[in-house]
């Protein structure tokens, strides 16, 4: 179970990319950022990236602007306000870590189910791991024991499997898991 701490974080994350006001999901720049979200790795070789106003999530949790950096102040903090020129850099591997880790959680599939129809960048990122597996198999366990889940856990549950099931390498894996705690 998370701390109080980043429990608490991830909740007010959660509430402000999915509060919708008046302006529709355009207007939210919350959604916009998760939106934006693009893996450090490939920053470099994304054609159409604006790096001079990119701001980046490191391991110390700190958000750092490429050009400050540039400048050899890591630890600035870019004040500006978001605009979609400017994208948000995480680790993708890092992150999909974190999140078979949380899956577990009752937060956990929510940010997932989050970071897939909101980034089109991570999502594309989760299909194309060949461990996708263990992203999956917690979900679907959660699935066979449904009586300890409300309505709104067991929707967001089958939508994530449902998304992260449409490639065939994912159920070719995932049978091979069944298969195999079958014979135990």
């Amino acid at each position: 179970m998370l701390e109080p701490l980043p429990l608490r974080s991830l909740l007010l994350l959660l509430l402000l990319v999915h509060n919708v006001g008046t302006g529709g999901s355009e207007s939210n720049p919350f959604a916009q950022a998760i939106a934006s979200l693009r893996d450090i790795r490939y920053m470099h070789e994304d054609e159409n990236d604006d790096s001079e106003g990119a701001i980046s999530i490191h391991d110390d949790g700190m958000r750092q602007n490429s050009a400050t950096m540039a400048d050899g102040l890591s630890d600035s903090i870019d004040s500006r306000a978001f605009s979609p020129s400017h994208a948000v850099v995480a680790d993708f591997g890092k992150l999909f870590e974190a999140l078979v880790a949380a899956v577990d959680t009752p937060l956990g599939p929510l940010l997932l189910y989050t970071l897939l129809t909101t980034s089109p960048r991570f999502r594309a990122f989760c299909l194309a791991r060949s461990d996708l597996a263990l992203l999956v198999a917690p979900l679907c366990r959660q699935l066979a024991y449904p009586v300890h889940l409300r309505t709104g856990e067991l929707y967001v549950l089958v939508v994530l499997v449902l998304r992260l099931t449409e490639d065939y390498g994912v159920c070719a894996a995932l049978h091979a898991i069944s298969d195999s705690m079958a014979d135990d």
